[in-house]
C-alpha cells in the first residue's frame, strides 16, 4: 500500500482524495495551492455518454499525478527492483458497475488510465504543460490496461491478499 502523506484523506494516509488542482497558469498538482481551482469532479466527469474532452484530459493528468507517487514510493522501497529487473507493469481501473456493460464508457476510461500511465513518467510540470496533448488522445503506452467493474477489482483484490481471512465475507462499496 503506498502512503500519500499530506494529500491523503484524513481518515487514511492510504486513501488519496480525487481532486485536481489547476493553478492559474495552468499547472496541475492534487496539493491544493492558494488561487488554484480545485477539479473535484474528475471521475464523474468522463462517466457520461459525451464526456468533455478537457474533462477525460483532467483525469489522465489527475491519474499521472497519482500513479507517479504511487511508483516513486515502489521504486523507493527497493532501488534493486528496477536496477536488476524487467519490470512487467499492469493498469487495473476500476469501471463503476452501471458503466461496465457501456463499451463507450470502459474504452474511455482504459484510454484515460493508458494516458495517466504514459505522462506519470514525466515530471508533473511535463503532464500541466501537456494537458492540451491529452484532449481526445488515445495513448497505449504498450503495457496492459484493463478496465474492469470496481467491485470485481475490490473482490480479487482481496482475494489475492496475503492477508485475506478464510469465510464468508460482505464488500460494501
Amino acid at each position: 500500500a503506498v502512503s500519500f502523506g499530506d494529500l491523503a484523506h484524513r481518515s487514511s494516509p492510504f486513501l488519496l482524495p480525487t481532486k485536481l488542482y489547476e493553478s492559474a497558469s495552468g499547472a496541475l498538482s492534487l496539493s491544493a495551492k492558494r488561487g488554484a481551482t480545485c477539479h473535484s469532479d474528475v471521475k464523474v466527469a468522463v462517466m457520461g455518454e459525451s464526456a468533455d474532452p478537457v474533462a477525460v484530459a483532467r483525469a489522465a493528468a489527475y491519474l499521472a499525478l497519482a500513479i507517479r507517487i504511487a511508483r516513486d514510493a515502489f521504486t523507493a522501497s527497493d532501488r534493486s527492483l528496477t536496477t536488476h529487473h524487467d519490470l512487467r507493469w499492469q493498469v487495473n481501473i476500476g469501471v463503476p458497475s452501471a458503466g461496465y456493460d457501456d463499451r463507450a464508457v470502459r474504452d474511455r476510461f482504459r484510454s484515460v488510465a493508458s494516458a495517466g500511465w504514459l505522462f506519470s513518467e514525466h515530471e508533473p510540470a511535463y503532464v500541466s504543460s501537456r494537458l492540451d496533448a491529452l484532449l481526445g488522445s488515445n495513448l497505449d503506452p504498450g503495457i496492459q490496461v484493463e478496465a474492469i467493474p470496481e467491485v470485481a477489482a475490490q473482490a480479487v483484490g482481496y482475494a489475492r491478499s496475503p492477508y485475506r481471512d478464510p469465510g464468508l465475507h460482505v464488500l460494501v462499496d
